[in-house]
């Protein structure tokens, strides 16, 4: 069965298509070129959108059994329905559609075990849209500065998706403000990012460990309460320290016995873009200081499950005692 870039490229869809999966940028990313590739973009005569999980089984059904109107093509775009979560007699509807009607669905998650999904696996072209490795990210975004007539370097962009991590559809805002700041200027620095960039979660996780680890009490709360306005919880960034912690002191033990940064970051679970960081900060904390963080947060996870502490007030001990 061919793919979905292979389908784009000779124009030769499949009637029925399933877009799912993590990285949302590129599920819109195809459901933008399936709709461009029909020439759907402005008739709306014959491009019916359904969105949600109360969407009408019966007018689906009548829509999709109508011949298009003055065109060659009917398109049905039907998003965030849960009918792949769950039974659905759409399975026994969709092979009396005509071949002039082409059905796509957009969903966050799948069960693969699913009627419908297993139709569409047989019958048409479901593309599972996973979080891209650093390598491709790395070209992706130098390929998008690019086409902006932008230069970045390799280790520029290591740079900012360590800072924001690697969601693509993050790292497309994060480029077009540094594309706009940046002006006429055709290169790309990191002083660009540190200036321009936010940092998302598991940055600003690393900022918080380098302003523990230099002992700036004052900067490490800021960022905590930075982290509190955008919704966090106390306890998951309790629970992000502790991992951070973690990886930090298996980075070490792996780099004393030899390990290569690659090998580390399979074994950690992390990035390798990142291993150099964890390393660096790992040795400003030493082997016994990282041991004694780990035994801390969990006692103050304890002491928060007991009630002796609010969630809070947990976080900001951790950060003024190893601080």
């Amino acid at each position: 069965m061919q793919t979905i870039s292979s389908q784009l490229e000779t124009g030769a869809l499949s009637q029925f298509h399933l877009l799912y999966g993590p990285e949302r940028f590129m599920v819109r990313h195809y459901r933008n070129r399936i709709i461009r590739a029909l020439h759907m973009e402005d008739d709306e005569m014959n491009c019916s959108r359904y969105e949600g999980d109360s969407i009408s089984i019966s007018e689906i059904t009548d829509v999709g059994q109508t011949l298009p109107f003055f065109a060659q093509k009917r398109l049905l775009l039907i998003e965030n329905s849960g009918f792949f979560k769950s039974a659905s007699e759409l399975a026994d509807i969709l092979p009396d559609f005509p071949e002039t009607t082409y059905v796509v669905f957009v969903e966050k998650e799948v069960d693969k075990r699913n009627r419908l999904y297993k139709f569409i696996q047989k019958n048409g072209c479901i593309t599972e849209a996973k979080e891209e490795n650093q390598q491709r990210l790395v070209a992706w975004v130098t390929g998008y500065c690019k086409n902006a007539g932008k230069n970045i370097s390799q280790n520029t962009v290591l740079s900012l998706l360590q800072k924001v991590g690697l969601s693509m559809e993050v790292l497309a805002n994060e480029m077009e403000k540094l594309i706009a700041y940046v002006g006429e200027r055709e290169t790309i620095e990191i002083s660009d990012i540190d200036t321009v960039c936010t940092a998302q979660l598991t940055g600003k996780i690393f900022e918080m460990v380098d302003a523990v680890a230099e002992r700036n009490t004052k900067k490490a709360l800021s960022l905590y309460h930075d982290l509190l306005e955008l919704k966090e919880p106390p306890m998951r960034i309790l629970f992000l320290f502790s991992r951070h912690v973690m990886i930090m002191l298996m980075a070490n033990e792996l780099s004393k016995k030899g390990c290569s940064r690659e090998d580390i970051a399979k074994k950690c679970s992390v990035p390798p873009f990142a291993i150099g960081k964890y390393l660096a900060q790992g040795k400003n904390f030493g082997h016994a200081g990282l041991k004694k963080m780990l035994s801390h947060c969990a006692s103050l996870e304890e002491a928060v499950k007991s009630g002796n502490l609010t969630d809070r007030l947990a976080v900001e001990l951790f950060i003024m005692d190893n601080s």
